[in-house]
């Protein structure tokens, strides 16, 4: 995993969901809101003190159970809120809250964070290494009797314990683990950016959605893809991109890709970002790319990042990518493994719930690693 930034301060939208307690904290309140809280202000006292009002990491709760499941059969909700363009819904680990999870379809497995782990008394039964944009390293994998992420459950489960430090210190958010492609594409999903929610779908029941367009979903490295072309108005190259909710810039491309036709880019490049995730830190150029063509749509001067250290992996003779949430929130995206489908829905802008304010252009993606066992 990995998340480009500059030095700068992003601010964070009040108010703000905290992953160590159920409750949203605000730090400018009304005198009766205040009053509605004390119960619960009181009870968190212990764990809140010295934090100015909210708790500094992802603590584990033993108390807190988690809440019942809805009792439609079709579907599932997982409501997530967003740090930086990043879906983060409240989760459980084996019946205990652990905080908030990334809601991640750029990495091949759930996830774990290494101290979150610890404390829940996970420990290794098998290895596994995991790659990502500073390189690639050994992890454990451990079982869990259960994992829910707001809404939706599922059972046993084999998750890698991987230490998210970098990226939490990144986000500025204390993330406590990855909910992966690997759990997700069990049944039929749907993201839907403006509503702020994530719909599982019974596999016996679904229906595609009516006015959406249907793709070839391919699978590239484990993960969801498409084929898409980038270029310009004369000429151009085909490319697999990578869905990924787990990156919160427009796109991603490889320098190896980009270096022969830098032709493609349309805009000033600039090489001061930092990428920080698996295996240390990684360079980037920012700039735009002249033309995308991808579902069936045109998108022209497209703020890109290109990961000079990316490994000059091809398959059938393309090269991959990733597209992130900065284009993927002007869709309502659902996936299908069962038919290879992918269906597109386009959101109008400011439609559904408020989606807070875009981050920095200089605030690339956090790109999740792949697990290999």
């Amino acid at each position: 995993m990995h998340m480009t930034t500059d030095r700068a301060r992003i601010g964070l939208p009040h108010p703000v969901p905290h992953p160590a307690c159920s409750a949203v904290c605000r730090r400018h309140s009304s005198a009766g809101g205040l009053l509605l809280l004390l119960p619960l202000l009181l009870a968190l006292l212990g764990t809140l003190a010295g934090t100015g009002g909210c708790a500094a990491g992802a603590g584990i709760n033993a108390a807190s159970t988690p809440p019942p499941i809805d009792n439609d059969p079709d579907a599932r909700l997982i409501r997530f809120v967003t740090r930086h363009d990043l879906p983060l819904a409240n989760s459980y680990v084996n019946d205990r809250h652990v905080g908030f999870f990334l809601i991640d379809t750029g990495s091949s497995i759930t996830v774990v964070e290494r101290s979150v782990a610890a404390r829940l008394g996970l420990e290794g039964v098998a290895s596994g290494r995991i790659t990502g944009i500073g390189g690639t390293e050994r992890v454990q994998m451990a079982d869990i009797d259960n994992l829910q992420v707001d809404n939706y459950r599922v059972g046993g489960h084999r998750v890698a314990i991987v230490d998210l430090d970098g990226l939490r210190r990144s986000a500025r958010w204390p993330i406590a683990g990855i909910l992966g492609i690997n759990t997700l594409k069990q049944q039929p999903f749907t993201i839907d950016y403006a509503a702020r929610r994530v719909t599982v779908h019974d596999a016996e029941t679904f229906e595609p959605p009516d006015g959406a367009t249907r793709h070839r979903l391919h699978e590239v490295n484990r993960l969801p893809a498409i084929k898409a072309d980038v270029g310009g108005d004369d000429r151009h190259r085909s490319i697999w991109l990578l869905i990924d909710s787990g990156m919160n810039s427009h796109l991603a491309l490889p320098y190896h890709f980009v270096r022969p036709d830098s032709w493609m880019l349309s805009g000033e490049r600039n090489v001061h970002r930092e990428a920080v995730g698996v295996g240390g830190a990684a360079r980037n150029i920012s700039s735009e790319l002249a033309l995308l063509r991808a579902f069936d749509r045109e998108w022209r001067d497209v703020p890109v990042h290109v990961e000079l250290d990316a490994p000059e992996q091809e398959v059938d003779g393309l090269a991959i990518g990733r597209i992130g949430n900065g284009l993927l929130k002007q869709m309502r995206i659902t996936f299908d493994y069962e038919s290879d489908s992918v269906w597109i829905e386009l959101v109008e802008e400011g439609a559904g719930a408020a989606a807070g304010p875009l981050p920095s252009r200089s605030a690339a993606a956090i790109i999740a690693g792949n697990v290999y066992n």
